[in-house]
Parts: structure tokens; C-alpha cells; sequence
């Protein structure tokens, strides 16, 4: 990535490169670790009907 020293942006070019693999790191993050769990507790959890009736009496509070 050389354009931005061309441009006089090098600044800019290095925090939005910052920030453009922080989104691709939380966004991979996520789809390995985030979603699975909750498919996971899904598939265990919520389809026993005691847990949902746990959930329901909380969100009720």
C-alpha cells in the first residue's frame, strides 16, 4: 500500500487500514466464535423447554 505516501495521506491511509482490519478481525471473530455459540446454545439450550421457561420468567422482570 504506497499510493497513500504519494498523496501526502499517509496519516489517514494507516488509521483507516487500522480500522478496516479491526472490522475484518471483529467480523471473523464473530462468525468463528460468536455465532457458533449461539447456534450451540440454540440447539441445546433453547430447545428444552425448562431453559425457555427460565428465559421467559426473566425477560418478564
Amino acid at each position: 500500500m504506497w499510493w497513500y505516501v504519494n498523496f501526502g495521506q499517509r496519516k489517514t491511509a494507516q488509521v483507516s487500514e487500522f480500522l478496516y482490519d479491526g472490522l475484518l478481525t471483529w467480523i471473523r471473530f464473530c462468525s468463528n466464535v460468536i455465532f457458533p455459540f449461539f447456534a450451540f446454545l440454540y440447539k441445546g439450550f433453547l430447545s428444552n423447554h425448562l431453559f425457555q421457561a427460565l428465559i421467559l420468567t426473566y425477560a418478564t422482570y
